[in-house]
């Protein structure tokens, strides 16, 4: 039970999808309303009420105003017919940031619309210079659907560096409900205003009102709505959460490798500091002792008396270096008890003193 709740809490967020998909896609109130408002805020750690009473450098300022800026009418025209049509790079210049959820979701419920006519943009200054609070209208038409679906969208206008204007996508209805990109605080607070206020509650409503009589006077727009729509949107929400489990899934499994990697790679390098403290001391060893071999008997030659191994170290279990014909001279660096150790193709190596013979050096 706990993996479920655990699970739920996890995905929230895509299991009201459903529900808020009129929202989204037709119409009421572009940002959340007061209901919903709890939740996305309880999401986020704080109650309704506390959002509501944060202070905010934000203040509306000025009258909502109909079509009274014609760069931001063609800004609006632009984003719908190429939300309509699925153009996810169109979109991408006018609305900024997009995520890949938002484009998978355009692209999911795209394929249902054939256009938005008789767009109607309401705006008011926003909280800089050149920017805007926007309430756009429009009637959205289906595939295979004769009656038109009126519907209301919220958007946050700016310009960017060149003076253009564009949707700062951070604020758009999408966000809101699913809350891919993070808000600030003080601004959010000023759109609830905004979507509260009178003007804007007023068109609210009579949009609604359009909404319920469209749909009750056509079965095709009522089906659209409230069953095909409805599929899709499940459709969505499942791919979106088996995506996320699947990369949280690889995320785990590649932590897991790594810290597997990690854990392998440091036994690894502390065991070849062991052994080649092991091997320092050995050879440290070993060179003493050849040393003092060394010193003790003067350097001479050696012939082999039959084919003999020679051998990297003074045993028959050592690495082989190769091997010498019977007659063959060597010079002779010491001894080591039953091997001899000489000078074999620039290195050093060892052969069995009872297949050698002395070699007295020439004067």
């Amino acid at each position: 039970m706990q993996k479920v709740t655990d699970f739920l809490l996890k995905y929230k967020k895509y299991f009201g999808a459903a529900a808020l998909f009129l929202v989204l896609v037709i119409v009421l109130v572009s940002c959340t309303e007061p209901k919903n408002q709890k939740n996305d805020n309880t999401e986020n750690g704080t109650t309704a009420t506390e959002t509501q009473n944060t202070q905010t450098e934000y203040e509306l300022d000025g009258k909502l105003q109909k079509d009274a800026d014609p760069e931001l009418v063609t800004l609006m025209q632009n984003y719908y017919t190429a939300y309509a049509n699925g153009d996810l790079e169109t979109l991408e210049t006018l609305a900024q940031p997009l995520s890949d959820n938002e484009k998978s979701y355009i692209g999911t419920f795209s394929d249902y619309y054939e256009n938005y006519q008789n767009i109607v943009c309401y705006s008011m200054p926003g909280a800089t210079e050149d920017s805007y609070l926007v309430s756009v209208c429009y009637d959205l038409k289906f595939y295979e659907v004769d009656t038109l679906a009126p519907g209301m969208d919220f958007f946050y206008v700016e310009r960017d560096g060149k003076g253009n204007l564009f949707i700062n996508n951070v604020y758009s209805a999408y966000n809101f409900n699913f809350m891919d990109q993070e808000l600030d605080a003080n601004l959010y607070s000023m759109i609830l205003a905004y979507e509260k206020s009178d003007e804007v509650v007023k068109i609210q409503n009579e949009v609604q009102s359009r909404y319920d009589e469209a749909v009750k006077s056509d079965e095709k727009l009522a089906n659209m709505v409230g069953g095909t729509l409805r599929n899709a949107m499940a459709k969505w929400r499942d791919s979106v959460i088996g995506d996320a489990q699947t990369e949280t899934q690889a995320e785990t499994q590649a932590d897991t490798q790594n810290e597997t990697q990690n854990t392998e790679v440091k036994q690894e390098e502390t065991q070849k500091e062991e052994t080649g403290k092991d091997d320092s001391k050995k050879e440290d060893k070993e060179d003493k002792e050849d040393k003092k071999e060394e010193a003790d008997d003067e350097p001479e030659m050696v012939k082999t008396l039959d084919i003999c191994n020679v051998r990297k170290k003074p045993s028959t279990d050592a690495e082989l270096l190769g091997r010498v014909d019977i007659g063959v001279k060597l010079e002779k660096l010491g001894t080591k008890g039953e091997w001899t150790k000489v000078k074999f193709q620039g290195k050093t190596g060892y052969i069995k003193s009872d297949l050698l013979k002395a070699v007295k050096k020439k004067s």
